[in-house]
C-alpha cells in the first residue's frame, strides 16, 4: 500500500494566509480606531470653537441689561457672519492639528443663524424675562391704582364739566382784575392760575431732562429700519411661556431703563417714557408724561373732594393746583401718596401691548449702547444661536462633514 506523499511548504502557505488575514484585520481595526478618533477630535474641536465663540458676548450688553449676544457687526449696522465664522475657525484649527491626525479644514459656514431680534423680538423678550429677579407688579394693583385716565374721562361727567367751567371762570376773573380773594389755600390756587395761563410747563421742574432741548436720536432705531434676515436654526429655541411673562417683561424694563427722575446716558435719556409714549425726542415724551400725570392727579383729587364740592370755584381751583404741585413733586423725584414717577410709569406700561413693549424696549437698549465708539450699534446684528457646517479631510483621505448647533437659548 502506497503511503501519502507530504507536499513541502503547505504549512508555510497556510500560515502566510492566516498572517495576512490577521494583518488586514489589525489594519482595519487601526483604521477604524483612527477614523473614530479623528471624528471625536473634530466634534470636540467644533464644541470648543462654539463655546469659545459664544464666550465673546458683548460685555456692555450683558453688564447693563443682562442680555447675551455676539455683536457680529462690530458696532456697525451691517452684520458680517463671515467674520464670526472666522473667529470660530481660529479656535477650531488648533484642535485639529493635535495628535498627528493630519486633519485639514476644507470649507464651511453657517447653515443657521439666529439674531437677538428674531421672532419679532421674542428672543430678546425671553432673555429679559428670565433675567428678572424682582417680583413683578400685580395686575390687580396696576389696573385699580394706576389705570390710564384721559381728560375726556375726567371732564366727561357732570361734576367734571362743572369743575372745568368754574376753573375757567375763576381764572378769567382773577386774571382780568388782578385781585386775590381770601381763600383757604392760596398756594394751590396760584399754581392753578399759573397753569391756566402758562400751560403744562409750570408742572415740570427746570432741571428735568428734555425741558429745554429735544435730544433727537441720531441713527435710525431698530423699529425704524429693516432688520437683517436670519437663517433659522434647526435646534429648538427656548420660548418664554410662563403665565406672568408679561408682568416680568414690564418689571425688567422698569428696572433697566431710565426715566425723568433717573435719566439714562444714551441718545434718549427718558427711556421708560419712550416705551410708553413713543416720541423720538425727550421733550415730547416729558411733556406728555407731565400731562398724563396732571390728568391722573386731578382725577384723584376730584374723586376725593366729592362731586358735590367740585362745583365750587375755590375747591375746583384747589384741586387743580394740588394736582399741579403733586405732578411737579413727582417729576422732581419725590413720592406722592407712596407712589414715585418710576412706579407710575411701570404701572402705566400695563396698558401697553406686548409687541410695543418689546420693540420699544429693544430701541432703548440699542440707544443706550450707542456710545464709546459705537454710534451705529445694532441689536439685529447680535447673534444668539448658530448652526455651523464644515468639512474636514484626514490624512487617510477620509472627508468628514460636520453640523453642530449651539446658542444661548437652545435647549
Amino acid at each position: 500500500m502506497r503511503r501519502p506523499v507530504k507536499k513541502a511548504g503547505s504549512v508555510t502557505v497556510f500560515m502566510a494566509l492566516l498572517l495576512g488575514l490577521v494583518t488586514v484585520l489589525v489594519a482595519v481595526c487601526m483604521l477604524s480606531v483612527r477614523t473614530s478618533c479623528a471624528r471625536t477630535q473634530i466634534l470636540c474641536g467644533a464644541d470648543i470653537g462654539l463655546y469659545s465663540l459664544f464666550g465673546q458676548y458683548d460685555r456692555r450688553l450683558f453688564s447693563e441689561f443682562e442680555i447675551l449676544g455676539i455683536d457680529s457687526g462690530s458696532g456697525k449696522q451691517d452684520s458680517v457672519p463671515s467674520a464670526v465664522y472666522d473667529v470660530f475657525c481660529r479656535y477650531l484649527e488648533p484642535v485639529l492639528q493635535q495628535n498627528s491626525q493630519g486633519l485639514t479644514l476644507l470649507s464651511g459656514g453657517f447653515s443657521g443663524l439666529t439674531y437677538l431680534t428674531d421672532q419679532d423680538g421674542g428672543i430678546f423678550a425671553a432673555q429679559a424675562v428670565r433675567s428678572t429677579r424682582t417680583a413683578p407688579f400685580s395686575s390687580v394693583f396696576r389696573s385699580s391704582y394706576c389705570s390710564a385716565v384721559s381728560p375726556s374721562v375726567i371732564f366727561g361727567t357732570k361734576a367734571g364739566k362743572q369743575a372745568l367751567l368754574t376753573i375757567r371762570q375763576r381764572a378769567e376773573e382773577e386774571l382780568s382784575d388782578g385781585e386775590e380773594e381770601d381763600i383757604s389755600d392760596g398756594t394751590a390756587i396760584m399754581m392753578a392760575e399759573q397753569f391756566l395761563s402758562q400751560g403744562i410747563a409750570v408742572c415740570i421742574p427746570p432741571s428735568a431732562p428734555g425741558r429745554t432741548g429735544g435730544d433727537t436720536a441720531g441713527a435710525p432705531l431698530l423699529s425704524e429700519r429693516e432688520r437683517h434676515g436670519s437663517f433659522p436654526v434647526l435646534a429648538s429655541l427656548q420660548a418664554e411661556t410662563s403665565p406672568d411673562s408679561g408682568n416680568r417683561l414690564i418689571q425688567y424694563e422698569a428696572d433697566k431703563l431710565g426715566c425723568v427722575t433717573d435719566p439714562a446716558a444714551g441718545q434718549l435719556r427718558l427711556q421708560l417714557e419712550y416705551v410708553l409714549y413713543g416720541h423720538r425726542t425727550d421733550r415730547e415724551n416729558l411733556y406728555e408724561e407731565a400731562s398724563d400725570l396732571l390728568t391722573w392727579r386731578l382725577y384723584r383729587n376730584l374723586q376725593s373732594s366729592g362731586s358735590s364740592r367740585t362745583g365750587q370755584s375755590d375747591m375746583a381751583l384747589q384741586a387743580l393746583g394740588n394736582a399741579c404741585r403733586e405732578t411737579f413733586r413727582m417729576l422732581q423725584g419725590e413720592s406722592v401718596d407712596g407712589l414715585t414717577c418710576r412706579t407710575y410709569l411701570q404701572a402705566r406700561l400695563g396698558g401697553t401691548d406686548r409687541r410695543t413693549l418689546v420693540r420699544r424696549g429693544m430701541d432703548m437698549v440699542e440707544s443706550a449702547l450707542r456710545g464709546e465708539g459705537r454710534p451705529l450699534f445694532s441689536l439685529d446684528c447680535c447673534v444668539t444661536a448658530c448652526e455651523v457646517t464644515f468639512s474636514v479631510r484626514s490624512a487617510g483621505l477620509v472627508t468628514f462633514r460636520v453640523t453642530r448647533a449651539f446658542g444661548y437659548d437652545i435647549r
